[in-house]
């Protein structure tokens, strides 16, 4: 996935990365585990950095 979005033509002038699921699936444990992935993995590979340190969860 890393490869294919970072060939994109329009990346580097790109503001916005949006997610969808299909309600129902995958199961919430697995959307949760994508959304941490291309949080940690996929986001930062691409360039994206946080403004500022991610809350702990409690």
């Amino acid at each position: 996935m890393i490869e294919r979005l970072a060939a994109e033509p329009v990346l580097p002038v790109a503001t916005d990365l949006l997610v969808q699921f299909e309600p129902g699936w995958p199961s919430l444990d697995a959307a949760l585990e994508a959304l941490r992935l291309i949080a940690t993995q996929v986001a930062p590979a691409l360039g994206w950095r946080p403004r500022r340190p991610a809350a702990v969860a409690r």
